[in-house]
């Protein structure tokens, strides 16, 4: 049984506040990985568009 490979293009920012972005282009789906702390520094232009929003706990518990 073989896999299916999906591409992903990961962007890791230099700054510790701004938000790591994988595209999924075959999707068109954009995830930025944040901490809650650190929404305040999204570019409005990129992430103020409407969307699915995830938003996760880190205390481990699962919980969205």
């Amino acid at each position: 049984m073989s896999a299916q490979v999906v591409a992903v293009n990961v962007q890791i920012p230099a700054s510790t506040t701004a938000p790591i972005v994988a595209d999924f282009i075959a999707h068109a789906l954009r995830v930025g990985y944040f901490h809650r702390r650190d929404v305040r520094n999204l570019p409005k232009d990129e992430w103020n568009q409407p969307g699915v929003y995830v938003l996760m706990t880190t205390d481990g518990s699962g919980v969205v």
